[in-house]
């Protein structure tokens, strides 16, 4: 079995580090404008996450819909890393 940073994906990576720009973004920006924006990115950034969660699924075997939870974020993702490989 891979290691922990090694099983995951560039679609997890890029998906966490996407929603935390979009955090930063929204609070150094201010104002409304500024955490609408904010939040539209973290929500780009919460989908590219998803998609790499279910990838990660698809992979050990399991349904895609199962990547789904990566709508929980780092709890989902621990959910997927323990999941036993059915291939």
């Amino acid at each position: 079995m891979a290691g922990f940073f090694q099983q995951l994906n560039l679609f997890i990576w890029l998906g966490f580090v996407v929603q935390i720009v979009g955090r930063v973004a929204g609070r150094g920006m201010g104002g409304e404008a500024g955490a609408l924006i904010g939040l539209v990115i973290s929500l780009v950034g919460l989908v590219i996450f998803i998609w790499g969660c279910m990838q990660m699924a698809t992979e050990k075997g399991y349904s895609k819909w199962l990547g789904l939870l990566g709508f929980f974020s780092c709890i989902g993702l621990l959910i997927l890393m323990v999941l036993p490989e059915k291939s």
